[in-house]
């Protein structure tokens, strides 16, 4: 969530939110950068920052709560950056990326401005994390771009998080570097699983997608060093409609070269930013983005693959299928068509992106059988 506060003149920072007197004087005796919320006004601690409550709408102050972590930047703007009420959480290290994804959710502006937290803040927010997470994402853009924050950020993982399943989102080109790959190997948390995404089961394919000339032998080099390691691989099948007819080729591809491989995951789109831009060279809806998948989902899970299902609602996969898709979208994305409401299975369909309902306009077909 966002909001703004006009006015706001205390400099960029990165708080824990207290709403009643015990979480406070909890915060206060741990030492940390406090954002007090009371009927009449916020205070901001150290320093002791007055903020009027009432320059904010009450329902949208009312939304933060004890012990979620926030950051505020010098413009007033506050995001929160973790909801206390959830059991996962994400570290974001940068917008920038060395590839140009034609179905990427983030746009040019996004990665070129690569908007970044200031080392002193990320580490804040590490800090500021509850131990008890049981999942952590680490990610970007591409998140190993700037080495000495990342491995840093690995560094501070590993110590803080002993039993969290903490996965790094990355396109792998970095892993290619045999240096970055062994200080990966030696620094990275004790349940960790890398996700790296293969486009197609050919360079031109791959790099036509990445519009990154050489990542998919860079990508493959990665999965090759990863093999002999001992860290969880997990392989992401972004379906297009520029590889949804070689879908099965990176299947094979998947079996032949890299047995040892913990999972397969197939992705649907969200349609923002390139994806978005490239729409009608890229989108596929939902219903034929599983129908294109199906025999290399039967062909993974054949050759002995966990595989799952990401951003698909249940009334595009067949029921057979249903085990493995997964409710995957961040709730701040998470929406449903008004004809969900008639679906007996809503509470355990993953819904659609927001994004998706003003440029894809999904189709639904809502499940009414007794069944």
């Amino acid at each position: 969530m966002n909001l703004y506060l006009s006015d706001y003149s205390y400099g960029n920072r990165m708080m824990i939110v207290a709403r009643s007197e015990e979480v406070y004087d909890q915060l206060m005796q741990r030492g940390v950068d406090i954002m007090r919320i009371t009927d009449e006004s916020i205070i901001f601690q150290p320093n002791n920052c007055f903020y009027p409550a009432n320059k904010v709408k009450a329902n949208r102050l009312s939304l933060l709560c004890d012990y979620d972590i926030v950051e505020i930047s010098d413009t007033g703007l506050l995001y929160r950056a973790y909801a206390n009420n959830e059991s996962d959480s994400t570290i974001f290290l940068g917008a920038k990326c060395n590839s140009n994804c034609i179905m990427c959710p983030a746009g040019d502006a996004e990665r070129k401005k690569g908007f970044s937290y200031s080392r002193e803040l990320l580490m804040k927010y590490i800090d500021y994390l509850p131990y008890d997470l049981e999942y952590l994402v680490m990610t970007g853009g591409e998140p190993t771009l700037q080495t000495n924050l990342f491995l840093e950020s690995l560094d501070r993982v590993k110590e803080k998080f002993p039993y969290t399943q903490v996965l790094l989102l990355t396109n792998g080109r970095s892993l290619s570097d045999k240096w970055l790959f062994d200080q990966v190997c030696q620094r990275h948390p004790n349940n960790f699983r890398i996700a790296i995404p293969i486009h197609g089961d050919n360079q031109k394919l791959h790099d036509y997608i990445t519009r990154a000339p050489g990542s998919f032998e860079q990508t493959i080099l990665a999965l090759r060093r990863l093999m002999n390691s001992d860290i969880k691989i997990e392989i992401r099948i972004v379906v297009t409609k520029a590889n949804c007819n070689d879908l099965l080729g990176i299947a094979k591809l998947i079996s032949s070269e890299f047995p040892r491989v913990f999972c397969v995951n197939f992705i649907g789109l969200e349609p923002r930013g390139n994806c978005a831009l490239n729409f009608d060279s890229v989108y596929i809806d939902h219903r034929t983005s599983f129908l294109k998948s199906k025999p290399a989902i039967e062909h993974l899970v054949s050759s002995g693959y966990d595989v799952g299902l990401y951003n698909y609602p249940l009334c595009a996969v067949d029921k057979d299928f249903w085990p493995i898709a997964a409710k995957s979208i961040s709730g701040y994305k998470n929406v449903y068509h008004q004809d969900c409401d008639k679906c007996n299975v809503k509470e355990i369909c993953g819904g659609f992106f927001t994004a998706a309902m003003s440029i894809a306009r999904p189709k639904v077909f809502p499940i009414v059988s007794e069944e």
